[in-house]
């Protein structure tokens, strides 16, 4: 497989002449994302709470999941032919997947849901270890007030809870590398789903697993090459988000065709 320079080199070269259209892209998907927000934000105003709240979660599970699928699987379509539509391919896959993109991304998003709050579940138990052994007390009356300036600054106005605070954020980042290993482990998942019409959920799920064993440090460490341009996308208020989102795809398909092409020679070998 490529070194992640020759990969990022593929992404920009894929992309040429095509960036126009694949920022158009971005901008639609982070509008769809920016229109839950927004919702929330009526939430909040709102004395409807309850519904629009479930209209939100909704929102979230059929539109947002679905486009976020086909916003991963359109550069693979791209970087195989050239000639591709990005933004007509975009709103294809979206339409013409829907099913299987819907239930793929769902399952994603439960099981990262559920790494997250064991996560945070393990971090608080083994965080109150060290408080239990030596007696610190501390108090959660102020949380009440959380909604308040005011009530923030009360809660840690108390040392043993700030403590208590950076004791359990330490414990969520060892956590954190485990939960990181696993995700990393399907993230191959929609590509598989997008290449392989006749292989149910469930298959591809474990094919990500097989096809990316020995490799999950060589993708994370590709994408943390990106972490640069994703801070540069701060200082421009989010604007630079438009071109780092394809870039960054681009490069994970780039990755994710030569692992496929790689783990089909070996399959072919393994029958001669």
């Amino acid at each position: 497989m490529k070194s992640n320079t020759e990969y990022r080199k593929s992404a920009l070269s894929s992309l040429k002449g095509r960036w126009t259209k694949a920022a158009i892209v971005s901008l639609i998907f982070l509008t769809i994302i920016n229109l839950s927000s927004l919702v929330d934000f009526l939430a909040f105003q709102s004395t409807t709470t309850g519904f629009i709240e479930s209209f939100n979660s909704l929102y979230t599970v059929f539109v947002i999941l679905p486009a976020a699928f086909a916003l991963i699987v359109v550069y693979l379509r791209m970087i195989r032919k050239p000639g591709t539509d990005i933004i007509r391919s975009f709103f294809t896959h979206f339409v013409s997947n829907y099913g299987r993109a819907l239930l793929s991304m769902l399952l994603l998003a439960i099981i990262c849901t559920c790494l997250g709050i064991a996560g945070i579940t393990v971090s608080i138990a083994l965080a109150s270890i060290p408080f239990s052994l030596l007696d610190i007390p501390f108090s959660w009356t102020s949380i009440t007030e959380l909604h308040s300036i005011y009530g923030l600054v009360q809660i840690f106005k108390s040392v043993n809870l700030l403590l208590y605070a950076v004791v359990i954020g330490f414990f969520f980042m060892l956590t954190l590398i485990p939960m990181l290993m696993y995700i990393y482990k399907i993230c191959l998942f929609p590509f598989i789903i997008e290449d392989n019409p006749d292989v149910g959920i469930r298959d591809a799920y474990h094919l990500s697993k097989v096809m990316i064993k020995g490799r999950r440090m060589r993708l994370f460490l590709l994408d943390l090459s990106f972490i640069g341009w994703y801070l540069l996308s701060l200082l421009t208020l989010g604007i630079a988000l438009l071109w780092v989102i394809p870039y960054q795809l681009t490069a994970r398909a780039h990755f994710y065709n030569d692992l496929k092409e790689e783990y089909d020679k070996s399959q072919y070998l393994s029958l001669e």
